[in-house]
């Protein structure tokens, strides 16, 4: 336990309400950068672009034990833990939600944080009950006092039998009919919801997007493996460095983004 809590001391992760969360001040400079590459295509013409980008088969080809090693999964404790400290501010809420984008972690932090306080988790209904607009899923939180849903994005389809018991679900617990609940579920499930359900009064938790500085502390790899990583990538024509600072080589940036959305990565619109 002492542990625990010396980790969320050190972490870099802070979780805030959905109304207090802010983008990194850098982001901008990023988007600067993405419009100036955007424009350097247009002028430079689709041909010339296309010669310009490198094959994906040469991202491809280092094993995947390597890919491992250089970009190991993320330990989400750190922010578990968080969560666990931003929960004691809403002790009397029926539900709380804990939102992230897409692969953000919020289903693996739910899941955690479940874990640690012995809370269980609803299973996920089938595709047949979700089809069939069954409630069967719904029942089994009637006897719980305590509950979860690490990614409540499974608990429906976006159609009127799909949205049956997720609909029924919101309208009890938010009632108190269903004991306490923390969902977890991503940014765009939250959209849908808010438009399809009704998520009117929920409060909505969400982790704080992290400087640049921050980021180092949470990548799961050292400075000197990211260093080693970083020359590796240069070497094969893919990184370059400008005054110091790393970014994808211009010939590369099609592959990077093809490989990066073809893992799941939610890659923003050029």
């Amino acid at each position: 336990m002492a542990q625990s809590s010396t980790n969320a001391a050190l972490s870099p992760w802070k979780v805030v309400s959905l109304d207090s969360f802010h983008t990194p001040e850098r982001t901008q400079a990023s988007q600067w950068r993405r419009s100036w590459r955007a424009a350097t295509t247009w002028m430079i013409g689709k041909e010339a672009s296309e010669r310009q980008a490198k094959q994906e088969s040469e991202l491809r080809a280092l094993p995947e034990v390597k890919l491992a090693h250089v970009a190991p999964l993320i330990d989400w404790m750190p922010a578990t833990e968080r969560l666990k400290q931003a929960l004691k501010d809403y002790e009397d809420a029926p539900v709380v939600l804990f939102i992230s984008p897409p692969y953000g972690g919020h289903s693996t932090v739910v899941s955690q944080w479940a874990a640690q306080q012995d809370i269980p988790c609803l299973t996920v209904p089938t595709l047949k009950e979700l089809v069939d607009g069954s409630l069967a899923w719904v029942e089994d939180a009637t006897q719980l006092k305590r509950w979860a849903i690490p990614a409540l994005e499974y608990h429906f389809l976006r159609h009127t039998n799909g949205l049956q018991g997720v609909r029924e679900l919101l309208e009890r617990a938010l009632s108190g009919r269903l004991g306490q609940s923390v969902m977890g579920c991503d940014s765009w499930t939250y959209a849908y919801l808010q438009h399809a359900v009704g998520l009117e009064g929920v409060p909505v938790l969400t982790l704080q997007g992290l400087e640049d500085q921050a980021l180092k502390h949470v990548l799961p790899f050292s400075d000197h493996e990211a260093l080693n990583a970083r020359f590796a990538l240069a070497q094969r024509g893919i990184l370059s460095s400008q005054q110091g600072r790393w970014q994808v080589a211009p010939l590369s940036y099609a592959s990077v983004r093809q490989l990066l959305e073809s893992r799941n990565y939610l890659v923003d619109p050029l």
